[in-house]
C-alpha cells in the first residue's frame, strides 16, 4: 500500500523481476497481479471507420455463378498481454472458418486477424462475428451488404 495522504492509501505491485530485495520483507504482503481481459473485439472492413457496424460493396454481379472476395481485420483488444487466445469466425455466408489461435501483445498493441470471406457475386445482406473463445468469450460484429454495379 502507498499512503496518498489523508488516510487515503492506494494498493499497487511490482514484479519480482523488476527490483532488488534486502532486509527484512516478513510483514510484506504477496499477492498475485490480476490477470489481464478481453475489452472489446472489432471486425472492421477495409477502408471504413472501425467503429461503424454496417458495411456496404459495389460489387460486379453475374447471379451468384462466381464468389467475390472480401477481406476483414478483426481486432482483439485487452486490458494487458494474453497469449493464446482463442477465436472463431463466423458468417451466415456461404463460408466456413477453422478455430484460431492470437496473442494480444500489451493494452495498446491488439491481436489484429484478416480473414477473407467468399461471398456469391450476386446482391445481399450478410453478417459477420468474430468471438473469442479463450479466456473469456467477447463478440463482435459486422453486417455487409453486396450491392450490384
Amino acid at each position: 500500500m502507498i499512503n496518498k495522504g489523508q488516510g487515503v492509501y492506494v494498493s499497487c505491485w511490482v514484479s519480482v523481476d523488476q527490483v532488488s530485495i534486502g532486509g527484512d520483507l516478513s510483514d510484506l504482503s504477496v499477492t498475485e497481479p490480476e490477470l489481464p481481459q478481453i475489452t472489446s473485439v472489432k471486425v472492421i472492413a477495409p477502408s471504413q471507420p472501425a467503429n461503424d457496424t454496417e458495411y456496404v460493396q459495389t460489387i460486379v454481379c453475374d447471379a451468384g455463378l462466381t464468389n467475390t472476395t472480401l477481406h476483414f481485420t478483426g481486432q482483439i483488444s485487452a486490458d494487458g498481454p494474453i497469449k493464446n487466445v482463442g477465436y472463431i469466425w463466423k458468417t451466415d455466408a456461404p463460408a466456413q472458418f477453422q478455430p484460431g489461435r492470437a496473442s494480444v501483445k500489451a493494452w495498446d498493441a491488439p491481436a489484429e486477424i484478416n480473414v477473407d470471406v467468399p461471398v456469391p457475386s450476386q446482391a445481399g445482406t450478410y453478417s459477420l462475428s468474430l468471438r473469442t473463445t479463450f479466456p473469456a468469450e467477447v463478440l463482435g460484429e459486422l453486417r455487409f451488404t453486396l450491392k450490384c454495379k
